[in-house]
C-alpha cells in the first residue's frame, strides 16, 4: 500500500488550506499521493519525477501540477531545490472572477495532469530563464507569508494573493509557449475554458470540434 498524505498533517487552519514547502534539497521520495493538490516549480538541480505511467526527467524551470489522488515520486535527485505550493482547488473554482475561465488554468490543472498520467506527455512545462526571474520572488514572498500566519494578520490574505497572482501568471506562460506534445491538451483547454465562460449557453458538437480542431 503507497503512502498517503493528509491535508490534516499540511493545513492546520482548515479555513486557510495553502502551505509552501521549500525542498533544497528534495530527496528521494517514494511513491505516494495527496487528499490536495500540489503545484511543484523545479528552481535548481535534477533529478526523476515518475508516477505509474512513467518518468520524467527534471531541470530548472520546469513546473507540474499533481492532483489529489495522483501517485508520484523523485529518485536520482541531484541537488534539486524545489518549490512546493499545497492548496485546494475550490478555493479558485467558486466564482473567482475569471481565473478558470483562461486556457492555461484548464491546461495545467485540468487536463495536463491526466494526459500526464496515462502516458500521453513527454515533457513538463519550461519556464525561460526571464519568466523563472519573474517567479522566484513570488514564490519565495509566498513562502514567508504562509509560514507566518499564525503570529502576523494579514499573512493569509498576503499569501492568498500571492498565489493568485503567480496562477495568473504561469497560466499566461502555458498559453503562450505551445510545446509539440500538448497540442491536444491546449486544444481541449480551449474548449473547456470557452464552456466556462458561457454557461448559460448551449454549444452544438460541431462548434465543440471547431473550437478543438478535431474532427467527428
Amino acid at each position: 500500500m503507497s503512502l498517503v498524505l493528509r491535508a490534516s498533517d499540511y493545513f492546520y487552519d482548515p479555513s486557510f488550506p495553502i502551505k509552501v514547502l521549500e525542498r533544497d534539497p528534495e530527496i528521494p521520495y517514494p511513491l505516494h499521493s495527496h487528499d490536495f493538490w500540489e503545484l511543484i516549480v523545479i528552481v535548481s538541480g535534477s533529478g526523476t519525477h515518475f508516477d505509474t505511467a512513467g518518468s520524467f526527467e527534471l531541470t530548472s524551470g520546469n513546473v507540474f501540477v499533481i492532483p489529489p489522488g495522483f501517485k508520484h515520486g523523485y529518485r536520482d535527485v541531484r541537488d534539486l531545490r524545489l518549490f512546493n505550493i499545497l492548496f485546494d482547488i475550490s478555493m479558485f473554482e467558486e466564482s473567482f472572477f475569471d481565473l478558470s475561465n483562461m486556457s492555461g488554468y484548464q491546461a495545467l490543472l485540468k487536463v495536463e495532469p491526466s494526459y500526464r498520467h496515462d502516458g500521453s506527455l513527454s515533457t513538463l512545462m519550461q519556464l525561460t530563464p526571464a519568466q523563472q526571474a519573474r517567479v522566484l520572488p513570488l514564490l519565495e514572498h509566498m513562502l514567508v507569508e504562509s509560514d507566518s500566519t499564525e503570529s502576523e494578520i494579514g499573512a493569509k490574505a498576503g499569501a492568498f494573493a500571492i498565489l493568485a497572482q503567480l496562477l495568473v501568471m504561469l497560466f499566461r506562460f502555458y498559453a503562450e509557449q505551445p510545446r509539440k506534445d500538448n497540442q491536444t491538451v491546449m486544444r481541449i483547454a480551449d474548449a473547456l475554458s470557452f464552456l466556462e465562460a458561457h454557461p448559460d449557453r448551449s454549444v452544438s458538437t460541431s462548434e465543440l470540434m471547431e473550437l478543438t480542431n478535431m474532427s467527428a
